[in-house]
């Protein structure tokens, strides 16, 4: 493995004589001070240039932004006499709850069901949605099945001279069935989902919540960033129960005057339109014109200003499927093109096929230029798909749906991509995006996010240091929201700590460290050992470690 730091030893090989911090940072995969101070103990230790950016942030200094709240951003804020956690980049939403006529639609299409039947399996339903994976491509499934049966036929070969020739018999009828035991365990066996009424229903109680408040979300950044924009058409592909619509109405109440809905499960539509009428199909839907159609045209004759695929593409049964069904989606699109996926592994790897299928489509073509409009603020390819291992997944928080009377709160993680045609907005604030929520700390905070020269960086914003008002507004920052900076180019970011903060940051961080010492070095049975602390630690510290040898 990589060598670490040389103050902790994080991504090292734990060994019998491995330091304590090796251990910590072997086992937790994180440096023994975790989150944020893997950063901060990069400056304390002096050694930048060897630590690994552990959280996908890059490496050593060019991880770290020197910026300033922006101009614009604060005579805003001053001028409406807003506070910081109303800064102008806030689009993390708090809990949100369905709105009162989908769950009273809801209760009364529940009141004529088996409910207790539905809810027996509907815990595993949830988790196999979240579960599943892309399904894999044939040639890819060669390639695996190739691989595994190279592997047998290795292992037979070493046994062959050895064997009898009834054994060899026996060895040769057995190798079909072992290795469509390899595959069967190896491979992910994708399978379309059937919904019939009862798994239709079971969808209700289990995403209706979650999918709404992902896609208020992203349709409240689109209304407040692009107010000029008032969508009057509306495309929902794989349109499901609805939640695309019911949002759409939420944010745009009046504008919204034709919608087609798109889902090959006639269950699904009949629910859906359920739903929007009341919970009865006597009642009036409220949209001069609403269609429901079981398959897509592929006519492009006629385009939505709102094209939206929620939750859809990991449910077409190959890459080639999903890029037909992009282009067609695409090229129905004349103002947004909105794309979200479960916030998982998959759903991440989706939602960045399609993000690169679209862009590269309009190369080369002005007359098409396109932008990602949310949630990067580049069009370079993904810095945490590139050069991480994690999702950029983003979250909400929710009210669930059932039981109807309790209180009681979801969270619904997600992945998307909001995609625009025509050129970007010279005007647009290219602000960097907060991809993780932000760590507050004893006198300073660390804000992660992705910039719009495509790379992921961190910003510490300190109390001393930095304006009143530019602190404020990065301690209030969370995942989703745009950091209201500009950079400061030749800045070196290497003197973030005055000498009395760097002796307030070891003070707050001393008793932390001391117990992870002091645990580790029992589990090992040995000693603390803290050679390399004379280099980074004040010198009332270290007579304290001294005296405790």
């Amino acid at each position: 493995m990589r060598q670490g730091c040389r103050l902790c030893g994080a991504f090292s090989r734990p060994t019998k004589t491995a330091s304590p911090g090796v251990l910590i940072g072997a086992l937790r995969r994180q440096c023994f001070l975790q989150d944020y101070n893997v950063n901060n103990h990069r400056k304390l230790c002096q050694s930048s240039a060897q630590c690994s950016g552990q959280f996908g942030v890059g490496t050593g200094k060019q991880a770290r932004l020197a910026v300033d709240l922006e101009s614009s951003a604060e005579r805003f804020m001053m001028s409406n006499n807003l506070k910081p956690k109303q800064h102008p980049g806030v689009f993390h939403l708090t809990r949100r709850s369905l709105p009162p006529k989908f769950i009273e639609a809801a209760q009364r299409v529940l009141s004529h069901e088996n409910l207790s039947r539905l809810l027996e399996s509907t815990s595993a339903f949830r988790n196999y949605l979240w579960s599943r994976h892309l399904p894999i491509e044939e040639a890819e499934y060669r390639q695996k099945v190739e691989k595994v049966e190279d592997n047998i036929q290795i292992k037979e070969d070493i046994m062959r001279p050895f064997l009898s020739a009834e054994q060899l018999e026996k060895l040769e009828a057995a190798r079909d069935g072992k290795i469509k035991n390899h595959l069967k365990r190896d491979i992910y066996h994708w399978e379309a989902i059937n919904y019939d009424k009862a798994k239709a229903l079971q969808y209700l109680l289990v995403r209706s919540a979650g999918e709404y408040a992902a896609l208020l979300q992203i349709f409240s950044e689109i209304q407040r960033r692009d107010n000029q924009f008032q969508p009057n058409t509306l495309c929902d592909f794989g349109s499901g129960i609805g939640t695309t619509v019911w949002a759409s109405k939420t944010v745009w109440p009046k504008n919204v005057q034709e919608v087609l809905c798109a889902d090959v499960s006639k269950e699904m539509n009949e629910l859906a339109e359920r739903l929007l009428r009341g919970g009865s199909m006597n009642n009036d839907h409220g949209f001069p014109a609403l269609y429901f159609r079981q398959f897509l045209a592929q006519s492009f004759k006629v385009s939505y200003d709102l094209v939206v695929s929620a939750y859809s593409l990991m449910e077409l049964p190959s890459l080639k499927h999903r890029l037909k069904a992009l282009d067609i989606l695409w090229k129905k699109t004349n103002n947004y093109l909105v794309i979200v996926e479960q916030g998982s592994s998959a759903g991440f790897k989706a939602i960045i096929e399609a993000r690169d299928y679209i862009l590269e489509l309009d190369k080369g073509h002005k007359s098409e230029l396109s932008h990602v409009f949310s949630p990067c603020p580049q069009e370079s390819p993904c810095p945490r798909f590139v050069h991480d291992d994690s999702t950029c997944n983003f979250y909400v928080k929710h009210q669930v749906l059932y039981p109807f009377h309790q209180d009681n709160t979801g969270t619904e993680t997600f992945c998307y991509v909001v995609l625009k045609k025509g050129p970007r907005d010279p005007e647009d604030e290219r602000w960097p995006r907060v991809v993780r929520d932000s760590m507050i700390r004893k006198k300073h905070c660390i804000c992660r996010v992705c910039t719009n020269e495509g790379q992921l960086a961190e910003v510490l914003l300190t109390k001393n240091k930095h304006s009143q008002m530019l602190y404020r507004v990065g301690r209030k920052s969370k995942c989703g929201d745009l950091l209201p900076v500009k950079e400061i180019k030749d800045h070196d970011v290497s003197t973030q700590f005055e000498p009395e903060e760097l002796n307030d940051f070891v003070d707050s961080e001393f008793e932390l460290f001391r117990s992870y010492v002091v645990v580790v070095a029992v589990h090992l049975q040995q000693p603390p050992v803290f050679e390399h602390l004379q280099d980074c630690l004040p010198l009332h510290h270290l007579l304290f470690y001294e005296t405790r040898k």
